[in-house]
């Protein structure tokens, strides 16, 4: 019975000193232009706490974090964007013993309704729509005399691939990070 508590005990330790770091790595890139950069790797930890603290306490610490963001970050649309890549950890997590088309039908559900939430309501808080911005972009950048159809269509596949890399190396993260730190914390199933 003791070292069940102090396991459960060590196990919100940990959290806490995860949401700590998360906060850190968010915050850091608030104040840089690698912000893409630095929303990725907090969210990396945040699945990694997950997977260690399992979903409930994960979630909690998803949650925590974004709260401490709003209330000390002062760039809010970079926070707004980390919300939405943050909860898909707690998520992943909920899809990751199911079976592979369950499992990714869950995942691209995810991915594709938080993608199509974001840019509806970034434009309807911040006034900028980004997938507009993003159009541009790519026909600038491209040069080719395409069809508004097919650079929504390449737009929409780039960001599907994209996902299913970020996936990838957030699984290898994961994995990895969980070999190296659950021995330090003590980690036993159940």
């Amino acid at each position: 019975m003791e070292n069940n508590v102090s396991g459960r005990v060590r196990k919100v330790a940990f959290s806490g000193l995860f949401s700590a770091l998360v906060f850190v790595v968010l915050y850091i890139g608030s104040l840089t232009t690698s912000e893409w950069t630095f929303i990725f790797a907090a969210s990396f930890l945040l699945g990694l706490s997950v997977v260690l603290s399992g979903i409930r306490l994960g979630f909690l610490i998803t949650l925590v974090v974004n709260v401490l963001g709003y209330l000390l970050i002062f760039r809010t649309g970079y926070v707004f964007t980390f919300t939405f890549v943050s909860f898909y950890s707690p998520y992943r997590f909920i899809f990751d013993n199911k079976n592979q088309l369950v499992k990714w039908f869950g995942k691209f559900s995810y991915f594709n309704s938080s993608l199509f939430a974001w840019i509806f309501l970034y434009k309807y808080f911040f006034g900028i729509d980004v997938f507009e911005v993003v159009f541009k972009i790519v026909k600038n950048v491209l040069r080719l005399n395409l069809s508004n159809f097919v650079v929504i269509g390449m737009i929409i596949l780039s960001l599907e691939f994209f996902f299913v890399v970020y996936d990838y190396l957030l699984g290898r993260f994961i994995s990895i990070g969980f070999r190296k730190i659950r021995n330090v914390i003590g980690y036993r199933e159940g």
